[in-house]
């Protein structure tokens, strides 16, 4: 199939006729509806268990978050403006394909959020070392499609992120089997015991307490320091941590809506963006966080308050979605100048000036 004029429709007509759909930004669609599907399955399971009902996505829904990535060079994509009148839409082969020759290391890059992220990476070129802790089959098919891109290499490794022995192989092998990481997204996270806003401290037990650290900020830390030699001998690096915006001082007096222990660990990566982004940005590194609210197919979703599942407190009226996320951490590992910076999405819950 020709991406010469490649809509919504086209595109679709163009897979029930049993068309190859060869050119990057078709297999990056394909990519993403199989794992969309992939995910709702999961998600129907889960609702399935607990007596919820979810209303499913349309193959329109994730189309719509793809016709936010530019087209690559060459290609003429039907947006709501011709090509010559949208600035969105890169022409420049030099820009749009910024991370071709780079390696990204996601850690959580089986589903949700660490996936997103892989696939918009992908598409700009940039090969993906895929971290997973027990999706392994997830993992495996991610790479596959990663690897069907121009150009672009991946690899699954498994490690667990709360045993620091773990953290440390799992770096050894990534840079044996792909290579030093040049960007690291510390995705990973876990929420422990949840007892939330109005728990009892004394319902997290040490030991929960220095598990939820080590898998989110202790392994982030370690793989940072791990990472960052490279990243100044080179003199080009980007580090994003994936924070929480509950924890944003604009909303005083939440502390999260898991517990002390996850609220604490999350907020320690902040003190770390700002270390970094400090200490090495004449190295041409930079350092950023990504905080977000609730986000569908990813683990604090499973624990969303009654007001969350009212939508109540979200402006936009929904929540949010994994490439939307994605789409953030591609803006911060492309442009050079952002940095020392932790950004809030979260569909206009939390005003800010930065």
């Amino acid at each position: 199939m020709s991406a010469h004029k490649l809509t919504f429709e086209s595109f679709f007509e163009a897979r029930a006729n049993g068309q190859q759909v060869s050119h990057p930004s078709c297999q990056l669609a394909t990519s993403a509806l199989n794992f969309s599907s992939r995910a709702e399955t999961l998600n129907s399971e889960r609702a399935s268990k607990s007596g919820e009902k979810r209303p499913r996505d349309s193959p329109r829904s994730a189309w719509r978050g793809l016709e936010q990535i530019p087209p690559v060079p060459g290609e003429s994509v039907v947006r709501n403006l011709p090509k010559e009148e949208n600035p969105c839409l890169c022409s420049d082969s030099t820009t749009y394909m910024a991370l071709q020759g780079k390696l990204a290391l996601i850690t959580g890059c089986s589903g949700g959020i660490g996936q997103a992220t892989a696939l918009a990476l992908a598409i700009r070129g940039c090969s993906i070392a895929v971290h997973y802790n027990s999706a392994a089959e997830l993992a495996s098919d991610l790479v596959a499609e990663l690897t069907n891109l121009p150009g672009v290499r991946a690899h699954a490794f498994q490690a667990d992120l709360g045993d620091y022995d773990s953290v440390r192989a799992l770096y050894a092998a990534v840079v044996e089997t792909l290579g030093h990481p040049d960007i690291l997204f510390n995705n990973a996270g876990t929420t422990g015991t949840v007892v939330g806003k109005r728990g009892d401290i004394e319902n997290v037990t040490l030991d929960d307490f220095e598990k939820t650290w080590k898998v989110n900020t202790g392994s982030s830390f370690l793989l940072t320091q791990l990472c960052v030699p490279h990243m100044v001998t080179q003199k080009y690096g980007r580090v994003v941590f994936c924070s929480s915006m509950f924890l944003i001082v604009h909303r005083p007096g939440i502390g999260g809506i898991i517990g002390p222990h996850y609220a604490s660990a999350k907020s320690a990566l902040h003190g770390l963006v700002h270390w970094l982004a400090a200490r090495y940005a004449k190295d041409g590194i930079t350092c950023n966080a990504v905080a977000p609210a609730l986000i569908e197919d990813t683990t604090m979703f499973s624990h969303p308050s009654e007001e969350l599942k009212a939508r109540q407190s979200i402006p936009i009226g929904r929540f949010g979605k994994p490439h939307e996320i994605a789409s953030v951490v591609e803006m911060l590992v492309t442009n050079e100048y952002l940095t020392n910076k932790i950004l809030v999405v979260d569909g206009g819950m939390t005003p800010s000036a930065f």
